[in-house]
């Protein structure tokens, strides 16, 4: 097997960065068949190769292209800025199913939140969130996590009856989360050569811990301003995993999940009166890995009451990952456009049904057949209970 280029992409949908750097290079299939005569040594170094990298690979964290959907996976300081008394979500995100035929890489999410009333015009808001993590394959790899969020919004200008006001949210949230590993893989000690098929029964002379679980605390700040219903700005920061947790399977103390920076910010502007435009930019920063997401809909509505409301957009996605070139023999850590966003969303009564694909421009479109990534999103917003409409803006 030639491999002319490739690159190791820096930051990803999954915490499977190891899986990820064996997608770039080949897919993970069946080795082998009847005949014996199409079993792919490469590949099976390349398995191999994997495993003896997860001491020293450092873990990433799961992002939705649709990043705006999941409030308090973004930003804990998002949890309660909605206009409503009680809101869901849950989304899921599927991506590269060409490398391992019908199983992909999954990630699944769901989050509920509630704000109530604090001191004079503040608000103060909880809410629980939960993400799994599947890097599907011969060797699952997943992270389950849940976490409670609590917010204070501190309003700094409007009252509660006017549809403008400026809001100073601060958010805390803290979790507790499990690694664990599906050891699937076979090894050459189980081929039986008699029968040219694989015994799983045999050792394998393997070991490998199954799960690892850790406590994780994020803090978050985030600012907005509501000028009319239709006119809006926001722009926040959250940082992740302030205890650097240890996430080693094999006990080693300096493998944990770094500090994860976050910078976020929006808005809704109008250019007519059903029609208006909502930017939003993604910053990342986690170690040396960045990942930015840069997107804009436009939103039209009638302005009936109970009124289908449609948003249609796009974006781009920007990569830092290392590039080696094997002809000049060089390499070196660049900007990457890793893929093209294309999104819809519908916004009924008191739902909102997004949905977005991944149109993948890096080098790992040969690997997965061109097919890049989908997701889903279903957000639940419960009316106020009372006359007062809080005035928040649209993400």
């Amino acid at each position: 097997m030639t491999i002319k280029k490739f690159y190791l992409k820096a930051c990803d949908t999954s915490t499977n960065f190891i899986v990820r750097c064996s997608l770039l290079v080949a897919r993970l299939r069946v080795l082998y068949d009847e005949q014996l005569t199409t079993i792919n040594y490469q590949r099976i170094l390349l398995i191999h190769f994997s495993l003896f990298l997860i001491p020293s690979i450092k873990a990433q964290d799961a992002i939705y292209s649709q990043f705006y959907n999941t409030p308090q996976l973004l930003n804990p300081a998002m949890t309660g800025i909605f206009q409503g008394s009680v809101r869901a979500n849950v989304n899921y995100r599927q991506q590269w199913s060409g490398v391992f035929s019908d199983v992909a890489i999954r990630t699944a999410s769901a989050g509920v939140d509630y704000r109530f009333h604090g001191i004079a015009d503040d608000y103060i808001a909880i809410g629980l969130s939960g993400i799994s993590d599947n890097a599907g394959g011969y060797s699952d790899l997943q992270t389950n996590s849940g976490a409670f969020a609590a917010s204070y919004l501190k309003q700094l200008g409007g009252d509660r009856y006017s549809t403008s006001s400026q809001y100073l949210v601060a958010g805390l949230q803290v979790g507790m989360a499990q690694k664990k590993i599906t050891n699937n893989l076979w090894y050459d000690r189980q081929f039986d050569p008699s029968t040219y098929t694989i015994n799983t029964s045999l050792s394998n002379g393997e070991f490998l811990p199954q799960s690892n679980n850790y406590t994780d605390f994020n803090l978050g700040l985030m600012y907005y301003n509501v000028i009319d219903d239709n006119h809006s700005i926001y722009f926040g920061g959250a940082v992740d995993h302030i205890n650097q947790p240890k996430v080693s399977f094999l006990g080693n103390t300096k493998e944990v999940l770094r500090q994860r920076l976050v910078f976020h910010g929006g808005g809704q502007f109008p250019l007519r009166d059903e029609l208006t435009v909502l930017p939003s930019v993604l910053v990342t920063l986690q170690g040396p890995s960045m990942y930015s997401t840069v997107q804009t809909s436009f939103r039209y509505t009638n302005n009936d009451w109970n009124e289908l409301a449609i948003r249609a957009g796009g974006g781009f996605r920007i990569v830092n990952g290392f590039v080696y070139d094997p002809t000049n023999k060089a390499g070196g850590n660049n900007l990457i456009l890793d893929a093209l966003i294309i999104s819809m969303m519908f916004e009924k009564s008191h739902f909102i049904f997004g949905l977005s694909y991944d149109i993948h421009t890096s080098s790992i479109v040969s690997p997965t057949n061109g097919r890049g990534a989908w997701e889903l999103s279903l957000i639940f917003v419960a009316p106020e209970k009372t006359r007062v409409n809080t005035a928040c803006p649209k993400f």
